[in-house]
């Protein structure tokens, strides 16, 4: 995230357009509502005609608003600044028809303030409060007088004085502790932001180096099949062993060409992790997809089943990098020592979804087994290029997106089963609402 994306969450551009709309139709409510009580519940003769076209002008006002956010559904400073500039100024106007600063209701110059400190710099903030300060000055000694009874209580100069001062003062107040509360929010929410940032960073760090492991690790393979043919090729006559020279030279195309595919799934898969688009696919959808896609050429053994133990919805997760290459590593280890068949078994619930890979071959070697998921562990270590980390890389891999791996062989010696559980809310694209089927 750049420095000028990271700004704005310290200083918003933009404010929810309705939120601004709720708040300015609650004030004009109120202002209707207060005036029609004052005058018809307490028999005061106000300028009910001046005070109802001070209303619609700001009504006006609201009815533009509502046009424009048909379009936009945020507002920018600048126009939320001007709207609030524009009800401190039709404040000022209704007061000043309704005795100015004795009116109770001059207590609510502070509401554009607190507005403006909440989501506006400092600068235009101190701006808006300098105007109702004004504005406050100005209706202390000129106004409209409130048709008071007779019987009613004369207020004298220094009162008034003193409602100036006080809310003068108190809008200062409220303008300061308003402003320095939603800075330090917009200074966390901005620490907040920076540190999801720095965490999605090194997150991709981490799975890009897995990523490059695992290719590492499948290179390996052919990589050392090269080196023995070339190897063999030095020793060679081409003169009388030109068959088996075309037969090695045809294989070495052939190994060459698949490093050739390993890289280019590193390059897609480093390009795309972090930035995938495509939508969310049920679980069962993705096993169907990995297996038609990477092993093709064995799929006739293998058997894939799924079921719910609870009757919720079936789990939806994004086809990923850094989730297929472990399962892409766990069936083709399972499928290379298998007899006949690799049994793919996926369940879920509420909480969790698991899937247990089995295959009839021979299960783990007693010697590595209680070392399983350790790097250079493995009974094939040092042949055909294996370096034992293929399940080391795939259990990495899962426990950096929240799940667990096991490994044992299951009862009777007949063959290898490995499980692999993820809470639903680290893996669920959709989440855990809506679980539940009809």
């Amino acid at each position: 995230m750049s420095d000028q994306s990271l700004a704005k969450i310290s200083t918003p551009t933009l404010v929810s357009t309705k939120a601004i709309e709720t708040i300015r139709w609650i004030a004009l409510f109120g202002q209707v509502l207060a005036i029609m009580i004052v005058q018809f519940g307490f028999n005061f003769d106000l300028p009910l005609t001046a005070c109802l076209l001070v209303i619609a002008l700001s009504a006006g006002v609201g009815f533009t608003q509502n046009y424009i956010s048909q379009r936009n559904k945020n507002v920018s400073i600048d126009a939320l600044f001007g709207l609030l500039v524009f009800d401190v100024v039709q404040l000022a106007l209704l007061l000043y028809l309704t005795g100015g600063l004795i009116n109770p209701f001059a207590i609510m110059f502070m509401a554009p303030v607190v507005i403006s400190a909440t989501v506006m710099s400092q600068g235009r903030t101190m701006i808006l409060v300098s105007i109702v300060v004004a504005l406050a000055s100005i209706l202390a000694s000129y106004h409209d007088p409130l048709p008071w009874d007779e019987a009613m209580l004369d207020l004298p100069t220094l009162y008034v004085i003193g409602l100036w001062a006080a809310l003068v003062l108190t809008t200062i107040f409220i303008a300061t502790y308003a402003g320095m509360v939603a800075k330090q929010s917009r200074d966390l929410a901005r620490g907040l932001a920076e540190a999801r940032v720095t965490m999605a960073q090194e997150q991709q760090m981490v799975a890009l180096g897995s990523l490059a492991t695992a290719a590492a690790h499948k290179l390996g393979s052919p990589l050392n099949t090269i080196t023995l043919i070339a190897h063999d090729l030095g020793k060679m006559d081409p003169k009388k062993d030109f068959d088996l020279i075309k037969e090695d030279l045809e294989l070495l195309q052939s190994e060459t060409d698949r490093c050739r595919e390993i890289l280019a799934e590193l390059n897609h898969d480093a390009v795309s992790l972090g930035s995938e688009t495509d939508d969310p696919m049920p679980i069962k959808a993705l096993f169907t997809h990995l297996i038609e896609e990477r092993f093709a050429d064995i799929k006739s053994m293998i058997t894939l089943n799924a079921e719910t133990q609870d009757n919720s919805r079936q789990p939806e997760v994004m086809w990923r990098p850094d989730l297929l290459h472990p399962l892409e590593t766990l069936i083709d280890n399972a499928a290379e020592f298998a007899k006949t068949k690799v049994e793919i078994q996926i369940a879920w619930d509420d909480q969790n979804l698991s899937v247990v890979i089995q295959d009839d071959g021979p299960g783990f070697q007693s010697a590595i087994l209680s070392r399983l998921g350790e790097p250079y562990n493995s009974s094939r270590s040092g042949n055909d290029g294996h370096m034992g980390l293929g399940v080391f890389i795939a259990k990495t891999m899962i426990e950096n997106n929240g799940g667990k791996l096991k490994l044992v062989n299951k009862k009777g010696g007949k063959g290898a089963q490995v499980t692999v559980t993820w809470p639903r809310q680290e893996i669920d694209s959709l989440g855990l609402k809506g679980n539940r089927t009809s």
